[in-house]
Formats: C-alpha cells, structure tokens, sequence
C-alpha cells in the first residue's frame, strides 16, 4: 500500500462528517456536551447543548448577549451577580429541591475513590467541606453550566482544592494524572470573576489593544494550553466572561484580534504571554489569579528564567497580593524549593500517592527485544485493542514516530501522529480526527503525553519506554481519565531495564499484578547498588522520593522536630481529610 500524507487520509469520510457536531470533553466529564459563545482562535463547529430542567432565575439583570452586542458598552455593562438578589437563597434552594432527583441520577457508580487518602498540610486551613457542587453557591450561570455538564460529585483534588481557593489562600496541588485539577481550579476562579466584576480597563487607542487579564493560565504546551481553554469556554456560557489562548506557533495577529474582542481568562504559554507583554498588548496590572497547570513540568522543562521575568514584571501584583496556584501530577522536592519563590503562605495538597498511577488503570508490562518490536505492536493490536477503541502509541523521537505511522498504515490502520515537527494546524488537524473518531490509532512523542486530555482513550501502549519514571506516569495518565477504567502495555528492554525497581513500585502501589520475571529483574538490578533505588532516583511507598509525595516544609530533623527552617508559615502536624 503506498504512503498517503495524513492530510488526504480518509479525505470522503471527513468530507462526510464535516456538518457534524465536534464533541468536545474535559478531562473530568463524564457526560453532556455543550454550546460555545466565544468563537475560537482555530475554527470549530458548534456544539449542542444539554437539555436540563428549568434552571432557576433570579429578578436581577444578568447579562445577555443581544444587549452587549446591540451596545458599544463594556461586556460587564448591566451584569449584576445574581447572588445579590436578596431573594437568591430562596429561589436556589426551591430550584435544588425541584432538581434534585435529576441531580442524583448524574451519579457516576462506576467511579469509586473509596479509600484514597487526601493529605493537606498548612497554616489555618479552612474548614468548608463540599460533598456537592451544590453545597456552596458558585453563582447562578456555574451553577447551570455544571449541571449541564452532568456533574454532581467533586473528584477528590476537587473536594480539597475549591474551598481553599474560595478562601484566597495560594496552593500547591499534587494529584494523580486524570483526577479533575482543571475544574478544581477554574471553578472557584470563575465564580470569583462573576462575583466581582473587573473594571472597564481595555486600552484601544492608534489601533493597538491592550488588555488586562483577571486570571492568568499558564501551561507548558500549546495542546494542553487548548484543553483548558475549551473548559473555559464551556463553563462560562451564557456569561459576560471572555476565554483567550494564547501560544506560539500561531499567528500571532488573529490571537490579538481575539483579545481584543475582550479577555478576563488568559491561557498562555510563556514564550508568547513574554512577547506580547513586551509589545504591550497584554498588561499584568489586573491578574487576580496566577494558575501554573502542569508546574513542575514547566520549570522542568527549561522555562524557569521566563516564569521568572512573568513574575516579576513590574505590572504584575506581587507575591501575597495575588493568589497563586500551582498545579501537577509530581512535586520533586527540588521543584517544591523552586516554585515556593512564587507562593505566599501556601497550602499543600497531596491526593493519592504523588507521582502514582490510578488503580482503574491496567498496566501490562512486556519484554520486547528493540529488532522485533514491529512485530509485537502488531501482535498487541491484535489481542488487547478492540475495534473502535482510541488508542495513544508512545515513541521517543519524531522519526520514530513517522516510522512507525507508515508501518501501521501499510498494516490498514487508520493512524496518524503528532510530534514536534508537525505544524500546529497539522497537529489540530490529526487531533480533531481522532477525536471525531476518523482515525483509531495516534502515534505521539512527549509533546503530546502532557497536553494530550481526551476522556475516552481506551488504551494507551508505550512502545518506547521513557528515560524517566514521571514520564511513564504522565503518559498512563492519558486513560483511565476520572475514574474510568483504561488499559496501559509497556515494552521494555535492556534499553531501560533501569527503570524497572520504581515501575515495580509503581504497580505495587496500583494494585497490579507483577510477573515473576519482572520481579526477578527487579531484584537483579537493586543487587549491585545494595539498596531499593534505581540510577534515576529513590522511591518509597509514601511517594518521597523523586515525585515529591509529600510537603517539604513539614519533614523531621534527626532531632524529630518539624523542620520549618524552608517553610514560608508556622508548620503544623499534617491534617487528613477523611
């Protein structure tokens, strides 16, 4: 079969479906689809909306989009929150009682976390608990929109997160890949910005635009920067807030164009925020909200001296004058001492194990020679990926990648890839097709491991083992998303035989089933070092080791005193939530 550009692949199905509705959910969905009001910086077809019962209305004026579009008037003109209707209470708990059978039934009972221990260390914690998005008022339209959404119980990074940044403190979050961190913080946000309004600050005068962010976003990639933006999107409809994503790679003047139409929620990547900071077409004067997704990652990856310039640009409010929130699946502790430089006072929150995979997750762990790993995907196609079932392949480079597209497509898979090398609009465009279900397979390097969040990824097959255990984690991380069950196999090799002591204590935390030969291999390899450690790193069964499981301010001195020489508060015993 000779090679066809992916471009061209399938080109009558495309054409076919064109017309049909794109669906596209969070990380932490579990049903419904909805309608955007923004129009995005790539294009996108309308989506549908989820019918619900009547919501409940409040008497004051809220906002519309006839009456903002008939008006030259700020957005905010005539928007008053509805939770200053002195009859709110009233109207919202008869809404509750008269939903509350529809509510119940958006229970998921395939999703357990029975028994996953959330651990949060700082000083004054609050003592606010939600079982319920509908424990605590979020304002009317969040309200509507997370109903839609078909949400009713809060995953547990959620549970813990929410409150605390209601209450105004900075955080660090640790969480399992998959666990909802996207909604545990853009909820709280967007019922802040609801609440208080930002004032009418947008500059445009000689044809340049200036804007001024209440909630700035930053993410490590373009995908991923993506993602969250759509969730904005999709949880401010029918709201005078506007979502803009920011990235390179993309041309730049639509992107401004779009800001210029308005923005209070700004996700960037930093290389673009720094250049339009520079050009002043964004100012930092109004963030209220610094949100780093995927922090660890970032600073990891090289991007210290530009979060560094952000955070200390002149217009932007310094530490203790903002909120601060720093979000990722692993903490080392080199990275807690690095990133407590942006955090005042800060709570940390640990869900789970740091570092660790989701027992929903089944890992299979195979030893596959370099020469005949061709062979073996095939054989692995065969017998663990159904028909139908959207499956992620990981390689380690882009050639690689290209490879082993062209050997699967000469094979009659429908597949495509995505990797550095690829231009955005051909990555979106392979992107949208695996989506939409035009193409089963996605081959991917790491670009897309982090930024990848598509909720029904059934599979996820490593055929290339990564050099580092927190990349095995992130890249698991694709399926099993909230709770949902998800298949992981795993060649390897003497390539990275090293890692295999922490992958077997990562799927002894799990709860898998480790063979014999693997074990055997483990302990082979621990001989020579004389202890449980591997060459890339410690690990334990309390997650301290290079995942950073636990908050470096509250460790004991040999004296078995709390260590609080580092800590930026008076260190308390850690605090677990039942």
């Amino acid at each position: 079969m000779a090679y066809v550009p992916p471009h061209l692949r399938n080109k009558e199905k495309t054409t076919i479906m064109k017309g049909e509705p794109t669906p596209i959910s969070p990380c932490f969905s579990k049903k419904g689809t909805y309608k955007s009001d923004h129009i995005p910086i790539t294009s996108r077809t309308p989506q549908p909306s989820r019918s619900s019962s009547t919501i409940y209305r409040s008497d004051t004026p809220t906002f519309t989009r006839r009456n903002n579009r008939s008006t030259n008037k700020d957005r905010w003109y005539g928007y008053r929150d509805s939770r200053e209707d002195p009859k709110r209470l009233e109207k919202r708990n008869q809404w509750l009682e008269e939903t509350k059978e529809e509510r119940e039934k958006l229970i998921d009972v395939t999703v357990s976390y029975e028994n996953l221990e959330i651990e949060v260390t700082g000083k004054d914690l609050p003592k606010d608990t939600i079982e319920t998005f509908y424990d605590i008022d979020l304002g009317e339209e969040l309200d509507h929109n997370i109903f839609k959404a078909g949400f009713y119980h809060p995953m547990p990074v959620q549970k813990a997160t929410i409150p605390i940044v209601l209450a105004k403190r900075d955080l660090m979050s640790c969480a399992q890949t998959g666990s909802g961190k996207t909604a545990a913080f853009l909820f709280p946000i967007i019922s802040d910005i609801l609440k208080n309004p930002p004032m009418p600050r947008q500059s445009n005068f000689s044809h340049r635009v200036t804007v001024f962010p209440v909630a700035l976003i930053l993410a490590p990639t373009r995908e991923l920067g993506q993602q969250i933006y759509e969730e904005a999107v999709r949880f401010t409809e029918d709201t005078p807030i506007r979502s803009v994503c920011v990235y390179g790679g993309s041309d730049s003047y639509t992107q401004i164009q779009e800001m210029g139409k308005g923005c209070d929620i700004l996700v960037a990547t930093p290389g673009r925020l720094l250049y339009f900071t520079e050009k002043k077409i964004v100012s930092l004067s109004s963030v209220r909200y610094l949100i780093f997704d995927e922090a660890d990652r970032m600073l990891d990856m090289g991007f210290e001296p530009q979060i560094r310039e952000i955070c200390e640009d002149n217009e932007m409010p310094p530490v203790g004058k903002r909120q601060t929130l720093m979000f990722s699946a692993t903490f080392p502790k080199q990275i807690q001492r690095l990133a407590a430089d942006f955090l005042d006072d800060y709570v940390f929150i640990t869900v789970g194990r740091a570092g660790s995979t989701v027992e929903s997750i089944q890992q299979i762990i195979l030893w596959v020679e370099e020469e005949i790993k061709q062979e073996a995907i095939l054989d692995v196609l065969g017998e663990f990926v159904g028909k139908g079932q959207k499956t992620v392949i990981f390689v380690e480079t882009k050639r690689g990648a290209d490879i082993l597209e062209n050997y699967l497509y000469d094979h009659g898979y429908k597949v495509d890839s995505i990797h550095g090398d690829r231009s955005q609009a051909d990555r979106d465009f392979s992107l949208k097709r695996f989506k939409e279900n035009v193409i089963q397979l996605l081959v991917a390097t790491d670009v897309a491991s982090r930024g990848l969040d598509i909720p029904d990824i059934e599979v996820v097959i490593n055929y290339d083992m990564p050099n580092e255990i927190e990349s095995y984690v992130h890249r698991v991380g694709r399926t099993g998303r909230a709770g949902k069950k998800g298949t992981a196999i795993t060649f390897i090799n003497e390539k990275t035989q090293n890692l295999i002591p922490p992958l077997v204590s990562l799927l002894e935390e799990a709860k898998q089933t480790i063979p014999d030969w693997l074990e055997e291999k483990a302990q082979e390899y621990r001989k020579p070092f004389g202890s449980k450690r591997g060459r890339k790193g410690g690990y334990n069964r309390r997650g301290a080791g290079r995942f950073g499981g636990r908050d470096r301010r509250y460790e004991r001195r040999r004296d078995n005193e709390w260590d609080n020489a580092r800590s930026v508060s008076t260190p308390i015993k850690p605090h677990m939530f039942d």
